[in-house]
């Protein structure tokens, strides 16, 4: 919805709020109730359905999102699973969506009728063992990547074309990571990726090569502060009629402060 909306979960509700022209958030008077907690929400890419992941009961619900930013419960409310999903992360044509089962070392895939509903299509296993498994869908390419936090490695995949099942990319693992991958972030033309390391305090650099592949940049990794979390672009900018590249790269350090690196 073009930003317009955010949409926030909180133990067994998900409540909206609309963006104002200023950033501010406002209140809307619509507020679901989820068949049960906790729930993790996310859109899909056209910005027309929500979904919440009810992982401990087995179930994701399906909502689509008015004009106004009401939500709306689709039918089965919710669906019912045969695992338990965390986030969804989907694909850039919003056709299939993707997320780690919960406690369990595999990715599931599901499918996005055209109304919304998902359908479970199946799990892919991962290779080694990674305790704490984080998913993240880059946003142009079909291609789908896990943080390996034992092994230190990003885990790199295809989406196929017609069934939106994973295949690994050539390598299957990209250049190592630093200790402890946590968070993963894409320029917005998606030619560069990075990966914060929160075991030995860097950031690793990954150029995006045609269908998604990583390839580590020369200098595959830079320090940080200290316990890096989470990472993110600056987005495009308007200037003028014309757009400008982002500038900085924004890095949480276990939230005590935000450090900036000019690009």
């Amino acid at each position: 919805r073009g930003g317009r909306f955010a949409y926030v979960s909180v133990i067994d509700k998900v409540f909206s709020y609309r963006v104002g022209p200023d950033g501010a958030l406002a209140p809307l008077a619509s507020r679901v109730v989820a068949p049960v907690k906790p729930c993790v929400v996310s859109a899909d890419p056209t910005g027309d359905f929500l979904y919440a992941s009810l992982w401990r009961d087995s179930a994701v619900a399906a909502f689509r999102v008015a004009g106004d930013g009401g939500l709306a419960p689709l039918s089965p409310a919710p669906v019912r699973l045969p695992v338990s999903p965390t986030e969804l992360r989907f694909r850039p044509d919003g056709r299939f969506a993707y997320a780690i089962r919960h406690g369990r070392r595999s990715v599931l895939t599901f499918g996005i009728g055209a109304g919304g509903a998902p359908k479970f299509l199946g799990g892919t296993a991962l290779p080694g063992r990674p305790r704490h498994p984080r998913l993240i869908a880059h946003p142009r390419e079909d291609a789908v990547y896990v943080l390996d936090d034992e092994a230190g490695l990003v885990l790199q995949y295809r989406s196929a074309a017609g069934g939106g099942a994973l295949r690994p990319l050539s390598p299957a693992a990209a250049a190592r990571t630093g200790a402890g991958p946590f968070g993963m972030a894409f320029t917005p033309s998606g030619r560069f990726a990075y990966v914060v390391n929160g075991g030995d305090d860097t950031i690793s650099q990954f150029r995006v090569g045609p269908g998604g592949a990583l390839a580590a940049l020369a200098r595959p990794r830079i320090p940080t502060g200290p316990g890096p979390n989470s990472v993110t672009i600056e987005p495009l900018a308007k200037i003028g009629d014309g757009l400008r590249k982002p500038q900085h790269v924004v890095l949480n350090l276990r939230g005590r402060h935000d450090m900036r690196w000019a690009r």
